[in-house]
Order: structure tokens, then C-alpha cells, then sequence
């Protein structure tokens, strides 16, 4: 897994809610049941994924495994809502899933509050010019550079609220992007030139902070057997206060081409997403881990321990609910960018 190379895909991809096998016993075959999966963000309608669960052996298509008769309830504070309700950061939310051949599941998930971002700080370093053309940047050639960088990020926050709480912290990159390859061009005129800016973020130094390890048993931090850290913690370490998350990146890189240079060619940077998770999202995130990243489930893949077994916060065992709150902060490399051309340039 790749968390937050040349993306803040953080690490860890998108929540994977689609696990409904059933455990697998050739001797004993197991009724099939209802599998409820949703990922409920605050301020978007709840959607809700019904399916059944399959043996492992059991070969289905997308149409086998719908459950055509399920009937979707779903209650906020105790209260029957209309179908498209708008989920609200706070609510208590049961959903119950019905059917007359596979019976019955639900499960519950309270939407988290919102912790904001309160103050970023961005330092960077090694800052080196690999390749330009110095004479397009007063307006006379073709425009092409290469800029490479390390760079480090802190970002403050603030535990405002009582009892557990549960985060994971994401972004993407964004700038101009690549040229479009298919655009079409007619071939009794001259190529046009394609702009383009692409900024990629290098290698994460996952010992910048190490809130990032809390959930590292004993086993891996002495075998050393994670590859990844997985960019998900709790508020055990400062609940109550605030905290200054550290990330540092080696190997930035910022490369733009353009026909003659404008400014919005470093109009670049990094969206930041710190989300307030529910106990269920982080548990699902660290079963991932463990499973994929961790020494019980390596021990478990040659046999020498028991299977990992998916995480389920529903009645049944089959599927997850999760919620989730975010806040999304804008780092803009555009000032930096124009500042390191500028003194190269003189």
C-alpha cells in the first residue's frame, strides 16, 4: 500500500464496505443472511447497500447477490426518517434491513463532530531548480521546469469534545494536471503545444509523527514486519487539548510545460482531509491493516496462526456501518513555487 505517495491517498484506499462471505465449511453449510454496508458522511443523504452473504465456493453474479424483497428502515434518534434524509453530525443512526427469505439485520453508528484544522504550517527545504528554461520566464521561449523539494507540514487541531474519539487523516494533490492525449488534431496544421503542471509529494517519512503507530503491537515493532503505518489514530495521546500533527515528505517534485509562462501554472498544492470517524470506521481500518500489513496476518496467511476474520458491526456478522465527519484545509504551493523561480532567477 502506497499512503500518500505522489497522492495523500493517505494511505489506506477508500473504505472497503463489500465484504459479505460467509465463513467457509464444506461440512456445514450455513443459511445465508442479510449484509448491510453504508459509509454515512455528514452532510450527504445516507445510502444503504443490501446484499446477502455467499459461500466462498458459491459462484455469483452482482444480480445473484441482491436482495430483491429488502425493505430499509432508517432511524434517527429513535425516530423513523424519509428515504434521502441528510445525515447530521451528532446523530444516533439505526439502520434496519428486512427480508422474508434472509430475515433480518441492523446496526447503529453516531455521526462524529467536525474537528477543524486550526493552523497549518508548511516548512520546506533542499530546495533545488533541477531544470528550466530561465529565458521563457521573461516571456521570449517555450516555458518548461522542474523543481525538487522536501518538505514538512504541521497541522494543528484541537480535541474539543469528551470521551474517545477516533481520526483519519487523507488528501489529494492538485494542478493543472497531464495534457489531454486524446485530444484531436488535424493533421494539415501544426501540433499544438499541451500545458501542463503535475506537483507529486515523494516519499511520506512515517517516523515524522508517531501518533501513526499507536495501533503497532509488540510483535511488529520488534520484528519490523509492517509495510505501512496507516494514516488513522485516536485522541488517547491529547484528548482534551490540542495537537500538532507532523508529516515530513522526501523527494518532492513540481514539473510544468507550457508555450510561455503564466502565473496559474503554479497554482498548485494540497487538500488536506482530517476526518472525525466513528469507532466502527477505525476498527474496519485496523482489521485492513492487520490483515494486510501486520505480523498475525502474515503468521496467518502460512498457516501458523488463525485467520483473520472481517470486522462487522452488524447483527448478522455480515457487512460494516461507518460515519464520518471531515474538514478539508487548502495548502496552496503557489507562493513558495514563484518565490524558489524567483531567486533562482536572479
Amino acid at each position: 500500500m502506497a499512503i500518500l505517495k505522489n497522492l495523500l491517498s493517505l494511505c489506506l484506499p477508500a473504505i472497503i464496505l463489500t465484504g459479505c462471505y460467509s465463513d467457509f465449511n464444506p461440512d456445514d453449510y450455513s443459511t445465508p443472511v442479510l449484509c448491510i454496508n453504508s459509509t454515512i458522511t455528514a452532510g450527504e443523504p445516507i445510502e444503504v447497500s443490501v446484499s446477502r452473504t455467499w459461500r466462498y465456493n458459491e459462484p455469483l453474479d452482482s444480480a445473484e447477490q441482491e436482495v430483491k424483497d429488502a425493505r430499509i428502515s432508517i432511524y434517527i434518534n429513535g425516530e423513523l426518517q424519509e428515504c434521502g434524509y441528510v445525515a447530521k453530525e451528532g446523530d444516533e443512526i439505526r439502520i434496519v434491513a428486512e427480508s422474508t427469505e434472509y430475515g433480518k439485520a441492523e446496526s447503529s453508528v453516531k455521526v462524529p463532530y467536525t474537528v477543524p484544522i486550526d493552523e497549518v504550517e508548511f516548512i520546506p527545504y533542499g530546495v533545488r531548480i533541477l531544470e528550466w528554461n530561465k529565458e521563457a520566464y521573461s516571456d521570449q521561449e517555450e516555458y518548461s521546469v522542474y523543481v525538487g523539494f522536501d518538505f514538512e507540514v504541521r497541522l494543528r487541531i484541537t480535541d474539543r469534545y469528551q470521551g474517545r474519539e477516533w481520526f483519519r487523516l487523507g488528501g489529494d494533490t492538485y494542478a493543472l494536471g497531464y495534457p489531454d492525449e486524446d485530444q484531436d488534431v488535424d493533421d494539415d496544421i501544426e501540433c499544438p503545444h499541451r500545458s501542463y503542471a503535475i506537483l507529486r509529494l515523494g516519499e511520506l517519512d512515517y517516523n515524522s509523527d508517531m501518533i501513526f503507530k499507536e495501533h503497532i503491537g509488540i510483535a511488529e515493532s520488534v520484528m519490523g514486519g509492517y509495510e505501512t503505518l496507516g494514516m488513522f489514530f485516536t485522541d488517547r495521546a491529547f484528548s482534551g487539548s490540542d495537537y500538532e500533527i507532523c508529516l515530513r515528505f522526501d523527494g518532492a517534485s513540481f514539473e510544468a510545460s507550457s508555450e510561455e509562462f503564466e502565473a496559474a501554472l503554479l497554482d498548485c498544492g494540497v487538500t488536506f482531509r482530517l476526518m472525525a470517524i466513528s469507532e466502527s470506521y477505525y476498527n474496519r481500518l485496523n482489521y485492513l491493516w492487520q490483515k494486510n500489513s501486520g505480523i498475525i496476518g502474515d503468521l496467518a496467511d502460512i498457516g501458523l496462526s488463525d485467520p483473520i476474520w472481517g470486522y462487522s458491526n452488524v447483527s448478522t456478522g455480515a457487512g460494516v456501518v461507518v460515519a464520518k465527519s471531515v474538514t478539508t484545509y487548502d495548502l496552496d504551493f503557489h507562493d513558495f513555487l514563484k518565490q524558489a523561480l524567483e531567486d533562482d532567477y536572479k
